[in-house]
């Protein structure tokens, strides 16, 4: 049998966040809501084909880990879902949207192919 492991200790009166790092965190699970409302409203409207796979509910976790990212150290490689973490990397919305065109796009420092984002050396 498989032991659980017991998940380490975190005291979180020793994390500090200023007020700029908590808005702009909370601006961009913003943008990602909003972005994923559009993108459902837009499915059920029949102006998006094929399949539609939501992150509503999960952008803190984009927020998070692509804002903590180090430039140059750290990298995401992100197969499904990955529209609201090519926004938290700082592709601009209306960019990320194209992604839901028939064709290819190329992005600012991003190459987007349908349902697939490929953020190369994103500087956050």
């Amino acid at each position: 049998m498989i032991q659980e492991r017991a998940l380490p200790k975190f005291d979180t009166a020793s994390v500090q966040i200023s007020k700029e790092t908590g808005l702009l965190l909370y601006e961009d699970m913003v943008l990602g809501r909003f972005f994923e409302d559009k993108c459902a409203e837009m499915y059920y409207r029949g102006k998006m084909f094929g399949f539609v796979h939501l992150y509503n509910g999960q952008e803190a976790v984009s927020s998070g880990v692509i804002k903590a990212m180090r430039p140059g150290e750290d990298f995401v490689s992100s197969t499904y879902r990955d529209h609201v973490h090519a926004l938290s990397a700082g592709v601009p919305a209306k960019k990320s949207w194209q992604n839901y065109s028939v064709k290819p796009q190329v992005v600012v420092k991003a190459v987007v192919a349908r349902c697939t984002c490929f953020l190369p050396n994103i500087v956050c």
